[in-house]
């Protein structure tokens, strides 16, 4: 049965300015910053943010959501 939303990971080319802009939104740190990765809690659930280095094509672009449930 689904319960809700856990966490959306973003792709992005430049992690220290998405990193920034969220920030900004949310009004809040980061509650993980790496390098390649970057994490945000938004109430319950969490925000992603995943470095790329070049294009990517197909799939890849797209956010990943993780969801929580009780039995599959």
């Amino acid at each position: 049965m689904y319960l809700n939303l856990h966490t959306v990971i973003y792709n992005v080319d430049d992690l220290p300015k998405a990193k920034e802009w969220y920030s900004k939104i949310f009004s809040a740190d980061p509650v993980v910053d790496q390098p390649s990765f970057v994490s945000f809690s938004v109430g319950s659930d969490r925000l992603g943010l995943s470095r790329v280095d070049k294009p990517m094509v197909c799939n890849d672009t797209f956010p990943v959501a993780y969801w929580v449930g009780s039995d599959i």
